[in-house]
């Protein structure tokens, strides 16, 4: 269902050691995999197909206004 595991005690997301990326970018550190985000925003999009629709979601973990990357592709919105 998403891409988050663990192999023995070590967390990855989408093959990436999570404890890696703490270490590069420093904590607090908020992971999202792309993935994820992707797939499930597919699934809500195909299940209310039979109506007009915008799919929005809301990321507040920066303070600085974002729209990821994946969500310039999809037909989604924003909020932050």
């Amino acid at each position: 269902m998403h891409d988050f595991r663990y192999v023995g005690k070590r967390l990855f997301c989408e093959g990436v050691a999570v404890e890696a990326l703490a270490k590069k970018f420093g904590t607090p550190l908020y992971v999202y995999s792309q993935r994820t985000l992707t797939r499930h925003f597919q699934e809500l999009d195909r299940a209310m197909s039979p109506v007009e629709h915008l799919v929005c979601f809301a990321i507040k973990s920066k303070l600085e206004p974002i729209r990821p990357p994946h969500a310039r592709q999809s037909r989604s919105g924003s909020t932050s």
